[in-house]
């Protein structure tokens, strides 16, 4: 009985896991078929609009992110899978912070970053 809530919680923690990873990958191959571009970005964190609906991700998505990325390198073996914080660009294009120069940060407004993990199939 003392293990009871613990084994109840870690299976629950799986299944939200296994039902993010899932969101991921589904929304991933969609974009693939109907998009040129050779990269999928899950938004996480931010103004996250669809359908004209604003929502809030879970925030266990970050506490799990090791395992859910784990699971989606496992999906798409030979993708790479980062989790990183993008900003907006005067362009309107999403750039990764980390990734940036100097000569494209004048156009990033860096006030509104956003959290994403990154399917890149390039």
């Amino acid at each position: 009985m003392q293990q009871l809530k613990e084994k109840y919680d870690e299976g629950n923690r799986i299944q939200f896991i296994n039902q993010t990873v899932t969101d991921i990958y589904n929304r991933a191959l969609e974009h693939a078929r109907s998009k040129t571009d050779k990269s999928y970005n899950y938004q996480i964190s931010g103004n996250i609009s669809m359908q004209n609906i604003n929502i809030t991700r879970n925030p266990k998505i970050i506490e799990n992110m090791p395992d859910i990325l784990i699971k989606l390198q496992e999906l798409f073996p030979d993708c790479s899978i980062t989790h990183t914080l993008m900003a907006k660009g005067s362009d309107g294009k999403m750039y990764d912070i980390s990734k940036i120069d100097d000569s494209i940060l004048p156009l990033i407004n860096s006030v509104n970053k956003e959290s994403y993990i990154v399917i890149d199939w390039n």
